[in-house]
């Protein structure tokens, strides 16, 4: 009993500072550096670093609220050597750079949390509904700033300059993300760690 409750604590222990505590805060000019190879050009590197850095970066973790539209068919653009052989469809592209870009965030305490196909036009929106719709909503858990920049950076590393831009966009014709601070969702997480490491310990 003993024994199982040592392991136990061990165990929440090494899960707390991989999943809670494991991110490092990061500056806007390395932000913008690990963004600046994977394809986007400078105005998108600026823009994406004047919406995360509103405030400097704690290394908290946060959500990214993910809506996306597909495009009619996969387009790789001037990266037509990124496009698996198997891929058909703009679904099938965009499923490829998903398992790709997870893959790699996953050693990271990054993971998915939630993924629906069933999105609705919004109720209330500076757009018309009939301008704009989603294919899907999902929703990423990111330890901190620092893991999404470098994810982005392992990913042009894997696959050359702006590869990372032509598979994340291989399917997808266009998509809002919107980052959302969630220390409670990492305390619930760490909470149900806990509870199933009792149960087991007991």
């Amino acid at each position: 009993m003993n024994n199982r409750f040592t392991i136990a604590v061990v165990c929440l222990a090494l899960f707390r500072y991989f999943y809670a505590l494991g991110g490092a805060p990061i500056t806007q000019d390395e932000f913008a550096s690990k963004l600046s190879s994977s394809g986007w050009s400078a105005k998108e590197v600026k823009e994406m670093s004047a919406a995360m850095f509103v405030s400097e970066d704690t290394g908290a973790s946060f959500l990214m609220l993910n809506f996306v539209k597909l495009k009619p068919a996969p387009d790789y653009g001037e990266r037509q050597d990124l496009r698996p052989s198997y891929v058909e469809t703009a679904k099938q592209a965009d499923q490829y750079y998903g398992f790709q870009f997870l893959s790699r965030l996953l050693p990271k305490a990054g993971h998915l949390v939630f993924y629906s196909e069933s999105v609705l036009p919004a109720v209330l929106s500076p757009y018309t509904p009939s301008s704009i719709s989603f294919d899907y909503f999902a929703v990423v858990r990111y330890r901190c700033l620092r893991d999404f920049a470098e994810n982005m950076e392992q990913m042009s590393n894997a696959f050359g300059d702006s590869g990372m831009k032509a598979l994340k966009m291989s399917g997808v014709e266009y998509t809002h993300l919107v980052p959302v601070s969630s220390p409670g969702f990492t305390h619930a997480v760490t909470a149900i760690f806990s509870l199933l490491l009792l149960l087991i310990a007991r």
